[in-house]
Formats: C-alpha cells, sequence, structure tokens
C-alpha cells in the first residue's frame, strides 16, 4: 500500500470509509481490503470507547464490548443507560461492573441494577452451596444487606408477577423463591427422566439377554451374582439408570463388564464421560476405552451449564452411540446433568450414571445422584457385597463405619490408629505434622520406584503451615530439583506463603486453575502453536488482524505436566492428556501451580496406590464425606496425620444432610412443575424464551432515537476519530514517498 499510495494519500481514511475499489491496489483483493477496513474502524471506534469511559475498563474489555455492538455510538448508549450489559457483552462479574456503574451515576435501587445484584446473589449464596431454592425472607433479607438498599425497595418478593420480570419465581405456599434458570433446568430434568422410561426401546430383546450374558460370562470365566446382573437388566431395559456403589463392591469392575458387553452385544459403541479430568482419565484406564469430560465432549466451559438455562438439544451429539456411561455422578451438579440428558435420543440410547452416593457432594446446585436412587421410578442397582479385602480391609472397615455413621474405632488421645492398610497418627504440631506428611511422600516415592502418579497426598486448605502451596514447594524441590542447564520458569514475585519465587520445572505436575475455552495448542514436534489456516493456506486472523490458533478448553483442575519451557520467548508447554497446551509467562500466575499436593475436591475421582492425608488445626473443610473421598482413593495404603480431636469432631458432619433442591420434589410428587408457583411449567419456558431472544440481539433497542452518525459530523466520536488518523498519517508521512498519487 506504501508503494501504491502517495504520501499525501489519506491511506487509514479512505479505509476505514470503503473508499478503496476492489482490485485497485496490486495483490490485494476484496477480502484482505474488507479485513483492513474492518481493523481499521475496530481499532478507532475501540479508542472512542477508551476516550469515553477512561481507564474504567481496560483495553480487553473494550475490544469485547465493540465485537458485540460494532458501533461504538451505540455501545456508549446501551451500557450508558444499564452498565449491568457489561456481565453479558464482556463477561466482567457483578462487583466490578457494579463499582463501574456507580462511577457512572447508578442509583442503589436502581431496577437493573436489583435485576443483576438478585441473580449474583442467588448465584454466589444459593447455587453455591448446593441448594436450588431458599427461603423468601432469607432472600431478601441477604439482598437488602448485599446490595445496601432498603426490604421496602425489594418489593418484588412480595409479588410474583414483578419477582417473574426479575427472573425469579414465588412458593407462596411455603415461603420459597428459585430462579427461573434453576427451575426451568430441575423441571426439565425431572421430564426427561419420565420420557426415558417411558420411550427408551431395550438396547437388545430381553428376553435374549440372560443367555447371551452367560455365553459372554463362560468366554471370559467370569461369574457375577444377582445385584450385578440386575444392573445388566436395568441398562438393557431402561433409557435412565444408575449402578450405586461403596469403596470395594465391585463397582469399578461391573462398569467395564457393562461396557465391554454391551459393546458387543448392542452394536454399538459407548461414550464414556465424566465430571472431571481426573475420573476421565481413571475411567479410561479400566475400560480401556477413550474417556473425555463431559464439558470436553460438550464443548462447554465448565461453570456454563449453571447460567442461562438454555433448552438448545442436539441428538447427534452422542452419534451411533448406544450406551452413555457417565461415572463419579457424585459430583454431577443438576444443571450438568441436563447437558447430558437433554442431547439424549432414549429411542436410540441408553444412560448409565455410576457413583458412591456417599462421596462429596457436587461443588453446585442439586443432588442429581441422590436424587435419582431416592425416586423409585429409576431403575437403580446400590451394590452392596464387598469383595476387596485382606489388604483393602483396614480402609473398607473404616469407610463402612462412616458410611454408617458409626463412632470412629480410636479416641481423641489415642497415639495411632493402625489397621490392615490404614495407618492414622495423631499429631497436633503444625511443623511435625508437615514433616511427617513429606517424609511418608518421599517413602511413598522410593516404594513405587519414582512413579509420580503412585501417590497422592491431600490437604484439605491451600495455605497455612500445612497448606498445598508449602506442601508442593517442598515435594517440588524433593521429586524434581532444579537440574544445571535445564530451562526453568521462575516468577518474578516471592510467594508470602513459602517466601520463595515460584518455579516450574520440566516434568513438574501441574494443575489448571482456571476455565478457559481460549488455550492455544501446541505442535510437540516443533514447539510452536498451531496456526488456524484458511483455504489458501495462510494463517486466519481475527477482526482486528490479530492472527488466530487453534484452541481447546481446559478446566479448572485438570492436571498435567510441564512438557517444554522456552525461557527466550517467554513460555511453557503443558501436556493435559494427549494435548499440549500453550501459557505465556505472564498467565503462569494465574493458569498454573504446582499439583504434587491437592485438596481433597480436587482428589475426586482420581486414585493413588498411597494416600497421604493431612489435618492440621480447626479444619472447617473436613467433614464425614470429605474425609471418606480422601480414604476411598486408596488403592494400597492410606496414612493420615493430624489432629484426633478435630478428626472425630469433624466426621461427624454430613454435607448431604444439609443440601436441598426441587428436583427430588419434583421426582416424588410432593411438588410438581406446574404448581410450584402461579406460573405452569410451559409459561416458565416462554418466558426464558422470549429474554433469550431478546439478549441474542446485540443491538438493544434504546428508548432515545439513536442519532446516525452522518448527523453529527463534528461529534467528540469523530473528532477522537480523526485525531487518532492524524497521529497514524504524521508516522506513515515521515516514510520516504514511492509514488505519485493514482485514482482509488
Amino acid at each position: 500500500m506504501h508503494e501504491h499510495f502517495a504520501d499525501d494519500t489519506p491511506i487509514l481514511t479512505i479505509f476505514s470509509t470503503d473508499q478503496v475499489k476492489p482490485d485497485s491496489v496490486p495483490g490485494i483483493g476484496p477480502a484482505t481490503i474488507k479485513k483492513i477496513a474492518t481493523a481499521i474502524r475496530g481499532k478507532l471506534e475501540i479508542a472512542v470507547l477508551a476516550n469515553h469511559w477512561g481507564k474504567a475498563l481496560s483495553s480487553m474489555t473494550y475490544e469485547k464490548i465493540w465485537l458485540a455492538y460494532t458501533d461504538a455510538n451505540l455501545a456508549m448508549q446501551s451500557i450508558d443507560a444499564n452498565p449491568y450489559l457489561l456481565m453479558s457483552v464482556a463477561q466482567l462479574d457483578f462487583k466490578k461492573v457494579d463499582t463501574f456503574a456507580k462511577t457512572r451515576g447508578i442509583a442503589a435501587n436502581d431496577p437493573h441494577r436489583l435485576t443483576a445484584g438478585l441473580q449474583y446473589i442467588f448465584r454466589t449464596a444459593v447455587l453455591t452451596q448446593g441448594l436450588t431454592y431458599i427461603t423468601i425472607t432469607w432472600f431478601r433479607q441477604q439482598a437488602a444487606t448485599l446490595l445496601a438498599v432498603r426490604e421496602a425497595d425489594l418489593k418484588m418478593f412480595a409479588d410474583p408477577q414483578e419477582a417473574l420480570q426479575y427472573g425469579f419465581l414465588l412458593n407462596e405456599q411455603y415461603g420459597l423463591v428459585t430462579s427461573c434458570d434453576m427451575f426451568a433446568t430441575e423441571g426439565s430434568v425431572a421430564r426427561i427422566i419420565k420420557v426415558a422410561q417411558k420411550t427408551a426401546e431395550p438396547l437388545m430383546a430381553p428376553d435374549e439377554l440372560d443367555d447371551a450374558l452367560d455365553q459372554f460370562l463362560d468366554r471370559f470365566h467370569l461369574t457375577i451374582n444377582d445385584q450385578q446382573r440386575a444392573a445388566f437388566q436395568n441398562v438393557n431395559r431402561h433409557g435412565l439408570s444408575v449402578l450405586n456403589g461403596s469403596a470395594g463392591t465391585g463397582k469399578t469392575w461391573l462398569t467395564d463388564l457393562l461396557v465391554r458387553f454391551f459393546n458387543a452385544q448392542a452394536k454399538g459403541k459407548s461414550v464414556l464421560l465424566a465430571p472431571t479430568g481426573r475420573a476421565a482419565k481413571v475411567l479410561a484406564k479400566y475400560t480401556h476405552e477413550p474417556a473425555a469430560t463431559i464439558h470436553a465432549y460438550l464443548h462447554l466451559l465448565p461453570g456454563e451449564e449453571t447460567g442461562q438455562f438454555d433448552a438448545d438439544a442436539d441428538w447427534e451429539t452422542f452419534g451411533d452411540a448406544r450406551l452413555i456411561v457417565v461415572d463419579e455422578s457424585s459430583m454431577l451438579t443438576t444443571p450438568l446433568a441436563y447437558t447430558v440428558l437433554k442431547n439424549v435420543n432414549f429411542k436410540k440410547a441408553h444412560v448409565l450414571f455410576v457413583g458412591d452416593v456417599f462421596q462429596l457432594p457436587p461443588i453446585g446446585p442439586g443432588n442429581f445422584l441422590k436424587d435419582c436412587l431416592d425416586d423409585e421410578q429409576v431403575a437403580a442397582t446400590t451394590l452392596t457385597r464387598v469383595y476387596r479385602q485382606d489388604s483393602q480391609s483396614g480402609v473398607l472397615a473404616l469407610a463402612n463405619r462412616i458410611r454408617e455413621r458409626l463412632a470412629l474405632p480410636f479416641g481423641p488421645d489415642d497415639d495411632r490408629y493402625v489397621s490392615g492398610n490404614v495407618a492414622l497418627y495423631n499429631q497436633r504440631n503444625a511443623g511435625r505434622v508437615f514433616d511427617a506428611g513429606v517424609k511418608a511422600y518421599q517413602d511413598a516415592l522410593v516404594k513405587s520406584g519414582q512413579q509420580i502418579d503412585a501417590q497422592l497426598l491431600i490437604v484439605n486448605k491451600n495455605i497455612g503451615a500445612t497448606g498445598r502451596l508449602r506442601f508442593n514447594a517442598e515435594l517440588q524441590a524433593l521429586v524434581n530439583p532444579a537440574k544445571n542447564g535445564e530451562p526453568e520458569y521462575i516468577s518474578s514475585y516471592v510467594d508470602p506463603v513459602t517466601n520463595q519465587k515460584h518455579h516450574l520445572r520440566l516434568n513438574d505436575r501441574v494443575m489448571i486453575l482456571k476455565n478457559d475455552k481460549h488455550i492455544p495448542l501446541v505442535d510437540p514436534k516443533t514447539w510452536e502453536r498451531r496456526a488456524v489456516l484458511g483455504e489458501n493456506g495462510l494463517q486466519q486472523t481475527d477482526d482486528f488482524g490479530t492472527k488466530r490458533w487453534r484452541e481447546t478448553i481446559v478446566a479448572n483442575g485438570d492436571t498435567g505436566v510441564v512438557a517444554h519451557i522456552d525461557t527466550k520467548r517467554h513460555f511453557v508447554v503443558v501436556q493435559i492428556g494427549q494435548q499440549y497446551c500453550y501459557y505465556s509467562f505472564g498467565s503462569v500466575p494465574r493458569d498454573l501451580t504446582l499439583a504434587y499436593a491437592i485438596t481433597v475436591h480436587k482428589a475426586q475421582g482420581g486414585q493413588a496406590d498411597t494416600v497421604i492425608a493431612i489435618v492440621n488445626g480447626a479444619d472447617t473443610m473436613l467433614n464425614a464425606q470429605s474425609f471418606y473421598t480422601a480414604l476411598t482413593r486408596t488403592q494400597q495404603q492410606f496414612i493420615f496425620f493430624g489432629d484426633f480431636r478435630v478428626l472425630l469432631a469433624r466426621t461427624k458432619i454430613y454435607p448431604i444432610d444439609a443440601r436441598h433442591d426441587l428436583l427430588g420434589s419434583f421426582l416424588s410428587g410432593q411438588l410438581t412443575v406446574d404448581t410450584f408457583s402461579r406460573y405452569t411449567f410451559d409459561q416458565v419456558l416462554a418466558w426464558l424464551d422470549k429474554r433469550h431472544a431478546e439478549r441474542l440481539s446485540t443491538r438493544p433497542a434504546l428508548e432515545a432515537e439513536e442519532v446516525k452518525p452522518s448527523e453529527q459530523p463534528f461529534s467528540v466520536r469523530y473528532a477522537e476519530q480523526l485525531d487518532i488518523l492524524d497521529q497514524i498519517i504524521d508516522e506513515v508521512a515521515q516514510l520516504p514517498a514511492r509514488k505519485p498519487a493514482r485514482d482509488v
């Protein structure tokens, strides 16, 4: 372009105003001209937004706003009228947007603020506690306090019609409130479960099942009991079934058998899913079949399912699969279960949910597995016979006492408790607990022949003298010390907990800290990012001219290994499963952490030969189910260091007792979806559809008539554009002239 145009040609101006004729510049086609014009206009309009709102928002936020509206003037009018649009437009959280809104003069009781604030409080104070509804009185009091408004400003809690406009449903009989999104999710799951039982066709002829199963078992010299045979019958006959069992009951072995049998008999492969990457890895290991996380398989970012209700379904999601197995189903929130169920054609495929209902309940709303087991209409098999004995007897006996809510077999002042493969040591000094944990890990590492996956150290807190951060720093030095000549990532800051800088080295085990659907993939042969190529073989770019890379989804809690470190170009590559993921040095502190020691919630779904559990001080994260979950990760030996007084007190707490949801009531018939509130289920769905349609438009209608740019040629908007153009043109003018001006 510089060679084609003279110095005095306003190149940026003519491109941004679409004055360049197609093919007028040799070597630049219409598509490239359009892309250049879009990028120029985008940069100019982003500058206008930045001038309007200043440093209150980040440059990345300004880019997201422009991509949503593609018109700075419209964006300014829309967001000035309702700053809380930034929550959906720019994916900002309520607190950040609320701070911004206050600087724009938005009143505390502004309807837009109340709408966004109430939904935020419901998500963070209700759904995160595993609940799907709460009393109106409690919610109104919380809202008044957290939003700093009077209860008189919250009139919607006295009027079901007004509550609906804010996205909530009121149950006046019991004084309850839930969000329309959560109600629609639970109601839809209840409906799907009933449909699955009525419309499902058997995977194979029921009268042929027993003979085929006997032949299959004889071929592999296997025998099964009546409970296990019932599981085969349930999977075959029912569109949705559940396999529940505690540690040692053969649940894993039976799941493998079910997959192998129906793969052979039902003329179709199975799809194997799990809530986390760790659980998917274990599932793939014992079935010898590919397994994926639910989010990765459905191309969802973890957490998206708990947002706005989405009824859109695709019955081609699972292809020709005849059986869909979801392992570790105790970790399933109701919204996550819905993302699976809504995409299943039950006339073609069946779903089996496998889990141990006594493990930690899901981090999020609902109690899906328990609700299914409590419903007599759901075909469920609960395995009770224990098969693992001898070397596993200590773990199984202790786990059973916790499940049955029996007293633990030791006292608060006992020095230790040792039984079979369980060894618990009563230690109240934090320093000694830490040293003992490190020593036990070192011994287990030697015993396993330096296999990192063979031992797992579980903690119940992140910081402190016995927290995850301190253990990881110590274990890294033990397992993977620095080596001369090898590249290493070193943080620019000192961690206040460990008083050390963070280090990442080759072969370090790391954990993902943040959900992200835009992680670039790397070619392990070249350690270069994998480009997105167009039909012409050239790398594609976005609207701003930024290069596009092939990407993948990673989830908080996924684990991987550092495969490459480039200290010159400042990036690391982490192998997560079969994928190699790119992280710049700048992103490491917020995206990655060492994973030699992990919390019990992150350990759920995993297994290790030796499990070392640490408890120190008044540990509020410890309870019966978290200790049971840590205990049952063990395949060979379980070791515990901590205060027996704390352990005995906290294991009397059962989180499962404190969770309540609507799904269980819908399935039992205690409540119905059409009588929970004044609105029928279909009316609620219609309201959500209308809201969804309104939000799909990135150009919301404004009460004030929009003024066209052409009618305000001397506005601040265009003055800003011209200023920027002048600055860039001044820089271009410094280049040597090539040719005289031409007609464009």
